[in-house]
C-alpha cells in the first residue's frame, strides 16, 4: 500500500484519527482513534514528515484549480498539474465521512445493539442507514434508540423507523431526531467496571494470580489484587475477556506497567496500570466496550 505524507488537511484537534500514523522509519506513532489534543502535535507530525497509508478510493485530485462557472477555490494546485489543463479522468472523490460509530437498537431491547453504516440524510426528513439482514426487529413503526460518535461527542437519541427498503440494499429510513443527549468523549474516557482478569508477571517464576479490573480506559486501568506485591514501574501481562452480548469476546493478552498504588483495604490494593503496545484490534475491542458502558449510563431523551 502506498505511503502518503500526512498534511494539515488530514489532522484536526479533538477529532479521532481515521488511520494510524507512522514515522519515516515505519514505526507506529499514533494509532487509529487517537485524539490529537493540541495544534503543536500537528505541527510536530508535519515537521517530522510522518506518513500514513493511502486509503482505497482516496481522492487526491486538483487542489486550487481554475475557476469553472461560478465555482472558485483558494486551495493550491499541485505543482505537476498545469493551470490550463483540461478535464482529466481520475478517481471518484471520497465525500465527507459520517459518524465514527453508529449503534442502533429497538427501544426496550437495548441489550441487543447493531452496528449500522450511515448512508446519509434526507434534509429535514430522515436518516438513512444500512442494517444487517438478521436485524428483523427494525420494521416500519418500530421505536429505536441510537448512539453515534461525532468528533469528541457521543449523541444519544430516540427515533422511529419510517420505512425499510430491501432492494437493491437493505436501508432503513428513520425519523430525523429533533433532540439528543450529548456527552463528551475524551481521549481517555474512564468507566467503572468489574471484570475478572489474570495477572502474569514477567519474572517467569509464577503462573500468575487473579485480579479484578475496577476501572478501564484506552490508556490504562485500575486493578484490585489481593495481597499482591506488584512494584511501581513493574512490567507485566494481564489476560481478560470482555463481555459481548450474552457471553464473552475473545481473550485479550495486554501488556501493562504499574504507575501507582493505593490501599483499598487490609487485604486489597489498587494499582494504576498504563497499557502499552496495543494492537489496532485490541484498541478497537476496548474502545467499543468502553463506548457501550459509557453510553448505557445516560438515557436518551424521549
Amino acid at each position: 500500500m502506498a505511503r502518503v505524507r500526512v498534511s494539515c488537511a488530514d489532522l484536526s484537534v479533538g477529532v479521532p484519527l481515521q488511520f494510524p500514523i507512522y514515522s519515516v522509519s515505519g514505526d507506529l506513532l499514533l494509532g487509529r482513534g487517537y485524539v490529537i489534543q493540541k495544534q503543536d502535535q500537528i505541527d510536530r507530525l508535519i515537521e517530522m514528515k510522518a506518513f500514513r497509508h493511502e486509503m482505497r478510493g482516496e481522492y487526491r485530485g486538483i487542489q486550487n484549480g481554475p475557476v469553472f462557472g461560478i465555482l472558485n477555490t483558494n486551495a493550491r494546485t499541485q505543482s505537476r498539474e498545469s493551470r490550463s489543463q483540461g478535464p482529466v479522468v481520475t478517481t471518484f472523490p471520497a465525500f465527507t465521512r459520517g459518524p465514527e460509530f453508529f449503534l442502533l437498537s429497538v427501544r426496550r431491547q437495548e441489550d441487543v445493539s447493531f452496528s449500522v453504516n450511515f448512508v446519509g440524510t434526507l434534509k429535514g426528513q430522515s436518516l438513512l442507514v444500512t442494517v444487517p439482514q438478521c436485524a428483523d426487529a427494525f420494521q416500519p413503526g418500530a421505536e429505536v434508540k441510537g448512539k453515534i460518535v461525532v468528533g469528541r461527542y457521543i449523541y444519544m437519541f430516540h427515533s422511529r423507523v419510517q420505512a425499510r427498503v430491501l432492494e437493491p440494499f437493505d436501508i432503513l429510513h428513520i425519523d430525523l431526531p429533533v433532540q439528543a443527549t450529548r456527552q463528551i468523549f475524551r481521549r481517555h474516557l474512564r468507566v467503572d467496571v468489574d471484570l475478572n482478569a489474570r495477572v502474569i508477571r514477567n519474572d517467569m517464576t509464577t503462573a500468575g494470580f487473579d485480579a479484578t479490573i475496577v476501572n478501564l480506559s484506552i490508556g490504562g486501568m485500575g486493578i484490585s489484587v489481593p495481597e499482591a506485591d506488584l512494584m511501581v514501574g513493574e512490567h507485566f501481562r494481564i489476560s481478560l475477556r470482555l463481555p459481548a452480548g450474552d457471553g464473552f469476546g475473545p481473550s485479550l493478552m495486554l501488556t501493562g506497567i504499574v504507575r501507582n498504588a493505593s490501599v483499598r483495604s487490609a487485604q486489597h490494593r489498587v494499582f494504576g496500570v498504563e497499557l502499552q503496545g496495543l494492537s489496532d484490534q485490541e484498541r478497537a475491542s476496548l474502545q467499543n466496550y468502553i463506548f457501550d458502558i459509557a453510553t448505557s449510563l445516560n438515557p436518551a431523551p424521549n
